[in-house]
């Protein structure tokens, strides 16, 4: 069973939201500007999170990602900006482009050793973001990934990790170790 797309779009009312254990996919859109949500529980039926699902959900300040869940697609939290809990329990492969965009209150971050791939911008913009954790299965980190995340200070990359191509962050504020060259 799914929650439709846009089902819930724009009821700037809704402050809190169960959602029921026999769910298990979130469509694109679905809560997009609930300004309002300020709890919300995914239940570890859920095992996808559509686009934009949670788009400008500016009140929600806590949310688990369920061990179910695999894929956060584009956009989907984007501009949660008073977000500043964020727990990913092992199950997640990988974090759609700009899925975390503007989560502004954002201060830390452990990735599980799960993921795979972190798309273009995924945490673009989470500018009170100060710890970031970034496990040894993570193959991909996209373009601008990290763009705006000006009080980063505490950065765990895995030994790995080559670091990225700086041609493809052009204009980002974030940087990385420059990709190591093999000779």
């Amino acid at each position: 069973m799914s929650i439709g797309r846009n089902a819930f779009a724009g009821c700037r009312s809704l402050s809190s939201l169960d959602i029921p254990n026999n769910v298990t996919e979130i469509r694109d859109g679905t809560f997009d500007g609930c300004g309002s949500l300020m709890t919300l529980s995914i239940p570890a039926s859920v095992t996808q999170i559509g686009q934009g699902t949670f788009v400008g959900c500016s009140s929600l300040t806590s949310l688990t990602i369920p061990e179910s869940v695999t894929c956060i697609k584009d956009s989907a939290f984007d501009v949660c900006s008073s977000l500043r809990k964020l727990t990913f329990l092992p199950g997640l492969l990988s974090i759609g482009n700009y899925a975390f965009a503007g989560c502004s209150s954002l201060t830390r971050l452990d990735i599980p050793n799960s993921v795979t791939e972190i798309g273009d911008g995924a945490f673009d913009g989470c500018s009170s973001l100060t710890s970031l954790t970034i496990p040894e299965t993570v193959r991909k980190i996209g373009p601008c990934a990290f763009d705006g995340c000006i009080s980063l200070t505490n950065l765990q990359l895995p030994k790995s990790f080559g670091g990225v191509d700086a041609s493809q962050n052009d204009g980002c504020d974030a940087s990385f170790p420059a990709k190591r060259r093999r000779t």
